[in-house]
Formats: structure tokens, sequence, C-alpha cells
């Protein structure tokens, strides 16, 4: 009995329990920030314009809508003062404007975008930011006026977009206005401090090492050419260029509130494809190699300088791709320098190198087939699964999956072996009658599998080291386009 009041003592602990859990799972309330919704000229005065900003002062926890303060312009928008000005009751607007997303349309059709997308995806984090600096545009029907070829459209938290119409009513130029309106907090668009632009573009160049990488493949297509160092030499100053560049691209793109990253990173990469095929052309002429062989190595030069403008395009997801297919070549090349040693002419020479780097290449699109034929069984096993009512069975068979998957991959290894790898070095080493082909084979076969696991080990550490690396940068870049505070 005296248990039983005891439990009851504390049962009250168990809704408060839930109550807790309940709020800690709620989302934030949100509170709008405050945010221009409404735009009228003056008819009679011409470049004069009022707009209305809503939700001043709006906090949690209350009821009110927030304070609503005017303001007038009388240069076309270019500046803002405080209004007496009062709005009429029901919006008059100049155009049926709608705006869903950031997509600006008129009957359905779009006149306009937020710009900058890419730049805000890598610097804004609303979590960063308090309310009254949060970025929102407005949604639905979209106050608007014009006078005369000035057209004036509330565009939220980030003011008035003025736009000055053509005499084929398209407007040429737009720009975003809130010079003065001092209630409103507007996402800024630049970084333009110097020690945040140097700090950002160390972060781009060196998270990851992207020349050095590029600087690699140059150097492969350039070693059929020239002597290994100079290869080598040549490769790193044509990078140092290129990263002179990047720099200029970076900065502009921080700078200039009308160009997005992939504008920059597409003039970037046609610049880097010019620069690496003309080099390549200019190497084969003044080593007289035939045209075939120029044409080859300029074909390889292009591919292999669109590898790490790739890498940049896709920001934090194709990486591992990168690191993937780059260290997999180096290992398996280092098995082939590793029989090939004691002959170090026949490494240098043209055809064999040419064999090598091949056979290389064939071994990695083996691998990537590989990988995609067991995507493909894992997706259509789990279908199969799904539709069988047979879900508990998914976990259980993704380790013999995993098992047999390298299994096959080592059959496929090993018949490679057999039928390319081990002719190729018969008939380059022409090794005495008394070598025994098989301890060449399990050799060569130990070999292969170490490498397999050195490339695949180097490709994971390098990727988290990226992603690590990248996502420490996102956090500060995520805090570099805070306001000053409301005073």
């Amino acid at each position: 009995m005296n248990d039983k009041h005891s439990y009851a003592r504390y049962i009250w602990l168990i809704p408060l329990a839930m109550i807790i859990l309940a709020a800690l799972a709620c989302d934030d309330y949100y509170v709008p920030p405050p945010m221009v919704d409404r735009v009228e000229i003056d008819a009679q005065v011409q470049g004069r314009v009022y707009t209305r900003v809503v939700n001043i002062g709006r906090t949690y926890g209350t009821d009110e809508t927030g304070d609503v303060l005017e303001y007038v312009s009388d240069d076309y928008g270019a500046t803002w003062q405080p209004s007496d000005h009062v709005f009429a009751e029901e919006a008059v607007n100049r155009y049926p404007m709608t705006m869903y997303g950031e997509m600006l349309e008129l009957n359905s059709y779009g006149m306009w975008s937020f710009p900058r997308p890419m730049f805000r995806t890598v610097f804004y984090d609303s979590g960063n930011l308090p309310t009254y600096q949060q970025f929102k545009l407005p949604h639905g029907f979209v106050s608007n006026a014009a006078h005369g070829n000035t057209l004036y459209i509330a565009m939220g938290t980030e003011g008035v977009l003025v736009a000055k119409l053509g005499d084929d009513g398209f407007a040429p130029d737009w720009y975003l206005s809130s010079n003065g309106i001092d209630t409103l907090n507007p996402l800024p668009l630049t970084i333009t401090q110097p020690a945040t632009v140097f700090g950002i573009v160390l972060l781009i160049l060196f998270v990851p090492p992207f020349a050095l990488i590029h600087a690699y493949l140059l150097q492969r297509v350039w070693v059929y050419l020239l002597p290994p160092k100079e290869a080598r030499q040549l490769a790193l100053k044509v990078t140092a260029g290129l990263v002179v560049l990047a720099i200029i691209g970076s900065v502009f793109w921080l700078t200039n509130d009308r160009t997005d990253l992939y504008q920059v990173i597409a003039v970037c990469t046609i610049i880097t494809v010019i620069v690496g095929l003309i080099v390549t052309v200019w190497l084969a002429q003044g080593a007289g190699v035939t045209h075939y062989t120029r044409n080859r190595l300029a074909v390889a030069a292009i591919l292999l300088s669109l590898i790490v403008p790739g890498g940049v395009a896709a920001i934090f997801a194709m990486w591992w791709l990168v690191f993937g297919v780059v260290l997999a070549y180096w290992a398996y090349q280092r098995v082939y320098i590793y029989y090939l040693r004691e002959q170090p002419a026949d490494i240098n020479d043209r055809e064999v190198r040419w064999r090598i780097d091949r056979q290389c290449l064939e071994i990695i699109i083996l691998i990537t087939v590989s990988v995609m034929c067991l995507g493909a069984v894992i997706v259509f096993g789990s279908t199969f699964i799904n539709r069988m009512a047979l879900r508990p069975l998914d976990n259980v068979l993704v380790f013999p999956t995993a098992i047999v998957s390298l299994y096959v991959f080592y059959l496929c290894l090993r018949t490679y072996a057999n039928r390319r790898i081990i002719p190729f070095l018969k008939d380059t080493i022409k090794y005495p009658p008394e070598v025994n082909i098989l301890d060449l084979r399990k050799s060569l076969m130990r070999r292969l599998s170490t490498a397999t696991m050195y490339w695949i080990i180097l490709a994971v550490i390098a990727t988290s080291a990226t992603f690590l690396g990248q996502g420490w940068a996102y956090g500060w870049f995520t805090t570099l386009l805070k306001t000053s505070t409301i005073p």
C-alpha cells in the first residue's frame, strides 16, 4: 500500500516529461521580419514614390502585428526618408504580378528572379540570424506601381525593386533599393572586407587542394612530350597561373552583386581548358610527334582539364569521385612501376607509358562498372524485397551482398590481370624462361589488391578531411552576412 502511494506521488512527472519532449520537438515560433508590403506613387510629382514597412518590433509571445512606418523617395527610389503618407485601404497595382519562391512573374511569365542564389546558398543560413534579419520575399500577389517608365515593386525584407521600362515594355535593368529605410535589414549580396575576402579565397584554394590535383593531371599528359621532371615543373607553372585566374574570379564573385558562382566557374573552366589545349599542342609540335598522337594528347588534355572544375562546380558533392579517380590511377600506376623498376628506359618509352596509362584507366572503368552493377543489384533487390513484404531481410542481406560483391570484383580483377597485365609485363620485361608465371600472377594480384586497399583508404581520408574542412568553412561563411543590430 505504501509502495502504491509512493508511485502515485510522482505520477505527475509523466505528463510533465511529455510536455518537455513535445516542446523540444516543436520548431521555433516564427515571427515575420520587418518587410515592405506596399508601394504607391504620387501622380502629381515626378519621381515621388511611397513605401510601407510592416512587422516592425514584432516579437514572440504577443498578438500584436508590430509597428508600421511609411517612407518617401523623391529621386525614383534611390534614397528614402520617413513620411506621414497615408496609404489607401485597397492596394491598386499597376500590373497583376505574382511571386512564388524567388521568381517574379507577370501573367505566368518570369520577369525577374532574386539574384545570387549560389552566393546565398554558401553564405546565408537563417539559423544564424535573429528574426529581424531574416530573408523573406513576398508570396502571392505583389504590390507594384508605375509612373512614366519607372516601375516600383514591393520586395519584402529586401526593400523596393526598381526597374526602368524600355520602349518595348521590358525592363533591361533592375536594382533593389533600401537606402534610408532604417527599419529593414536587407541581405548583403556582396562581401568586400579585404581580410574576409582573403580568408575565403584561401579556403577556396586549399579545401580541397585542387591546384595540386590539376597540376598532377596536366603532368600525366605532358610527360609524353617532356622528361618527367620538366613536365612536372611546367605543370606547376601553368597551374600557378590558373590559380591567379581562380583568385581573380573568386574576388569578382564575392564583390559583384550581378555575377553568381556558376558564371565565374564557366568562364574559368573555358580558360583552363583552352590553356591546357594550347600548351599541349605547342609541346606536341616541339616534340615532333605525329598528328594522331598530338590529337590524342589534345583530347586527353581537354578531358583532364575538366575534372577539377567539375569538382568545384559540384561544391560538396563530387570530391569523393575526383579523389577516387586520381588516387586509383596513382595506385595502379605504382604497381606497373614496381615491375618495370629494373628497366627505367622502358618506363619512359612513350608507347610503354601509353599502355600503362590505358590499362590503369581500364581498371578504373572496371571498378566503375562493378560499382554500378552493385548499385543496380541493391536497388532492384531492395525493391523486390519490399514488394514481397520481406522488409526484415533487407538489413540482414547487406553484409552478404557486400562480401559477394567484393569477391566478384576480385574475380574480375584477376581475369583482367591474366588477360591484359601479365601479357604486357611479359612482352615488356622479357622474363627468362625459368621465371614461374604462377608466382608472377600471385605477386601481381597481391599488389593489385594492396593498391586497391590503399587508394580506397586514401580517398576516404581525403574526402573526410575535405568534408570536415568545408563544413568548418561553411560554418564560418554563414556568419559573414550578419547585419548591424537595429538601434
